[in-house]
């Protein structure tokens, strides 16, 4: 609901009450998604919450990250991105074994 109001409201007050609608949503919903899968993962519980754990940090210190940069320069979570895509992509290339020649068939 928020993100398809947030762009039409200009008041502030308004910006403010919708963020926080969103984020209390959030803040409930996140942590019973957490308990589902949990339950739903049998005797692998603690790989699943893994997971969930490691996704909640990189979003914590992805928005953090990314306002550092905006502070340097707006463009600069762009090109971070872009070059750490890049580069990954790269060593994945590498990564792979010389002989992948696709057969007559394929």
């Amino acid at each position: 609901m928020a993100g398809g109001v947030l762009p039409a409201v200009t008041d502030p007050n308004w910006i403010m009450l919708l963020v926080g609608l969103f984020a209390a949503g959030s803040g409930i919903l996140v942590p019973m998604l957490a308990y589902r899968a949990s339950l739903n993962a049998g005797a692998p519980q603690g790989a699943v919450l893994g997971k969930q754990t490691a996704a909640s940090l990189g979003q914590g210190f992805g928005s953090g990250a990314a306002g550092w940069l905006y502070g340097i320069a707006i463009e600069a979570p762009f090109w971070l991105t872009a070059a750490a895509l890049l580069l990954i992509g790269a060593l994945v290339g590498l990564a792979r074994p010389p002989n992948n020649q696709l057969s007559a068939g394929d």
